[in-house]
Parts: structure tokens; sequence; C-alpha cells
């Protein structure tokens, strides 16, 4: 028998299949970390712990919480305070046995959020007023709607994703 002779056509599309086949490798292996780094995060492991308030400052100046859990409790600054509803802030300092919480209502705070609805990105920051906080980031062109729901983004890794951090109560544009 003699050997055949492909024809052109048949060796475009083998130099086709080649360059998808290389494609295919290249996601392939793309998929295979992106696996990795989220098998890592699940097995990443939450770990919580109750705490009691033992005094609160909210002034028009600031907005603070001291807790009965410090240092000998493994709490550490930049750890987020979480309730029932949601996101309450973070530790901003810790001695032995208390530590204090910057609320997500302090001025100084800023929280990376996620409309639940929408997806889109904003940064929500407190207006030393416990019942106003506001988006900053956010573009004119969003389609946020008052009922909205914001949750933690996870972006910054300072807070966990998909956390309730308020709800929004009324538009305006500044």
């Amino acid at each position: 028998s003699f050997p055949t002779r492909r024809s052109s056509g048949s060796r475009y599309q083998q130099i086709m299949l080649e360059a998808q086949l290389q494609k295919l490798l290249v996601i392939s292996r793309e998929n295979s970390q992106l696996k990795e780094l989220l098998s890592v995060s699940a097995a990443t492991e939450m770990r919580a712990m109750a705490a009691q308030i033992l005094a609160v400052d909210t002034t028009i100046s600031r907005q603070l919480l001291v807790l009965n859990k410090g240092k000998r409790d493994g709490v550490f600054v930049g750890q987020p305070v979480l309730d029932a509803k949601g996101v309450m802030g973070q530790i901003i300092d810790v001695g032995l046995m208390t530590s204090t919480v910057l609320l997500v209502s302090d001025s100084k705070s800023a929280v990376p959020v996620r409309n639940d609805r929408t997806g889109e990105r904003a940064i929500l920051v407190g207006t030393n007023r416990m019942s106003e906080l506001s988006l900053i980031n956010l573009p004119r062109t969003s389609s946020i709607a008052k009922g909205d729901l914001l949750v933690t983004s996870g972006l910054g890794r300072r807070y966990p994703e998909g956390y309730p951090v308020g709800r929004v109560e009324e538009i305006k544009n500044i």
C-alpha cells in the first residue's frame, strides 16, 4: 500500500485542532489552580466566639463598643465582629481581657460591599449616625434600588463574603 498524502484542507484542520487543544490545556491548568484555591478557602475554618458588650460609645465623633474578650481569648486587631443581623464592625484595639470595636457606622469605617440583587460593588462608609451609612464608588449608571440588600464582597479579606451590612432605604445623588 502506498502512503497517502493529506490534502491541504485536512492540514489546516489539524493546525486548528492543535491550537484549540493548546487553549484547552491552558484553561484546564487555570481550572485546576482555581479549584485548588477554592478548596483552600473552603477549608479555611471560620472560628467564632460569643462576647458581651461592656460599654457603648456612640457620639457624634465616634462609634465604638467595648467587648469582654481580649488577647487571652484569641481576639486580634482587624478581626470582624458580627451579630445575628450581619456585620457590626471590626476590632481596632485589644487588651488582655477586653477589646474595642469600631462600628460600621463610624466615619472611619469602610466596608467593601456587593449589591445582592445586581452584583454591583461599592464601599459602604459610616456617617457617625447609627441609622445611616453611605455608599461611595458606585457608578452613576448603577441600578441600585430601595430595598436592595448590601452584603460584604470579600474584597480586602477583612470581612467574610456574603454577610449582610445594610439595606438601601433611600437614594440620594451627591
